[in-house]
């Protein structure tokens, strides 16, 4: 047999195992991408686990509305005006009725239970300090019983 007639088979021969690897490779390329395309996506952050965001969204509003009433409160002893100390009562009951409804969400096996009753006990002192410094003042800016509010001491 001629040499360039074994050559030319040798090349066809090579020809054709290197594209039966080729197309082995691109065929289990395609399977793994079809089946990671088909695999389960995890669910939107809303669905996981609603209750951790209604825990986190609660706290910070809480949070802010302690914040403000403290604002009001120190406006109340720059200017010893009673509106700014009835505001500040109004945020920090806002702040105890969340904690409130935030506490009693919870399981009392979770630490964020204990967390939001802290928080809550905190606020309800504080709103204790206003009351104390409104019954210093006439009968009419008083302001009301905590325990009407979630506060139980």
């Amino acid at each position: 047999m001629p040499i360039f007639l074994i050559n030319k088979i040798a090349s066809k021969l090579r020809t054709t195992l290197y594209l039966r690897y080729c197309s082995w490779i691109l065929f289990l390329f395609f399977i793994s991408t079809v089946a990671w395309s088909q695999e389960e996506q995890p669910a939107p952050l809303k669905e996981r686990n609603p209750a951790k965001i209604k825990y986190a969204f609660r706290m910070e509003q809480s949070a802010k509305e302690l914040k403000w009433s403290n604002i009001y409160y120190q406006s109340f002893k720059r200017t010893n005006e009673t509106s700014y100390l009835r505001l500040s009562a109004q945020h920090c009951i806002n702040a105890i009725q969340s904690l409130n409804e935030t506490q009693s969400m919870l399981s009392k096996t979770t630490h964020f239970h204990y967390e939001a009753k802290s928080k809550k006990h905190q606020a309800c002192q504080f709103y204790i300090t206003l009351q104390k410094i409104s019954h210093r003042l006439a009968q009419e800016h008083h302001l009301e019983n905590v325990d009407s509010y979630g506060c139980d001491f």
